[in-house]
């Protein structure tokens, strides 16, 4: 009942209420109340004013009690430092404890750790386990991670076209990270044939999902007409999208582009560039603050 209340489901969304009924049932020590409780200390409301430092205490008491989320969630604030300090040894516990319940996301991201080194040094043995429990759990990123693996040699004898394979599964399911690289394997790559209009596909699906270095290599192949015919107003566009989206070349190339295409044009592709953001808040897809200044 209070999960209804909660997420407005055959009743009408009412939080008063939910915190109210997850109250009552966290007294009775439920794990999935005192977690529910603490995502709404998290995300902050009405009835209980956001306060991080709550949502990791009830997320802890829910987590001792087996919570597999408040396992994961754990596992992310002790990654990040989300209300406590980082600790990867001690977030790689949590997320393996998940893990072990067949969470997607804390196998991947367990994955990521041990790709990275949970005490300093990669193993990507474990890494390629974690990210193939991922992808079986149907983790839409893990086959991404896997192909990079593949791409790069890591933990396995280097095989492009493996790396392909896995890289499109993820690129298809949706992923921008792997779309972006699934367009630059068809960009010079060893063992892969060179296509070109498959490079603007997949670059231009992942640069709509404002995945910056995507739309910067998008913005130069219209400057160029590689691929494409050559398209000023889409080259500010997305040249202007990568450089507020975080990419370091955007301001280098806004200077060339303002150098080399006239002003009227230079404008029009700035325009469109305001015209994605504000479609994207339209889907109400929260602008970051680069992103606001832009608009206006």
């Amino acid at each position: 009942m209070a999960w209804s209340y909660k997420y407005g489901l055959a009743l009408d969304r009412n939080l008063e209420i939910a915190f109210y009924l997850y109250s009552l049932a966290a007294e009775q020590n439920h794990p999935g109340a005192i977690r529910e409780i603490g995502q709404m200390y998290e995300v902050g409301t009405n009835d209980c004013p956001k306060d991080i430092a709550k949502a990791v205490e009830l997320y802890t008491q829910a987590a001792e009690l087996g919570d597999f989320v408040a396992e994961y969630n754990l596992g992310v604030f002790y990654e990040y430092g989300t209300g406590v300090s980082i600790d990867i040894p001690k977030s790689a516990m949590y997320l393996a404890r998940a893990a072990s319940k067949n969470h997607p996301s804390a196998n991947f991201n367990l994955g990521l750790l041990y790709q990275t080194g949970i005490d300093g040094e990669p193993d990507y043995l474990k890494a390629m386990s974690y990210f193939e429990k991922a992808e079986q759990l149907g983790h839409k990123k893990a086959s991404g991670a896997i192909g990079f693996l593949w791409l790069n040699g890591l933990g396995v004898i280097k095989d492009t076209v493996k790396a392909l394979h896995y890289i499109e599964k993820s690129a298809v399911s949706g992923d921008e990270a792997s779309q972006y690289n699934l367009g630059t394997l068809y960009k010079g790559i060893k063992d892969i044939p060179d296509n070109l209009t498959k490079v603007v596909y997949w670059l231009e699906k992942s640069a709509r999902q404002d995945f910056a270095a995507a739309q910067i290599d998008l913005g130069i192949m219209f400057i160029l007409g590689e691929g494409v015919e050559i398209n000023k107003v889409g080259a500010v566009k997305w040249i202007c999208l990568g450089q507020i989206n975080g990419d370091a070349r955007g301001l280098e190339l806004l200077n060339y582009c303002k150098s080399e295409i006239s002003e009227e044009l230079f404008d029009k592709g700035y325009k469109q560039a305001q015209l994605h953001l504000a479609c994207l808040q339209s889907k109400n897809i929260a602008p970051s603050a680069e992103q606001l200044k832009f608009m206006h």
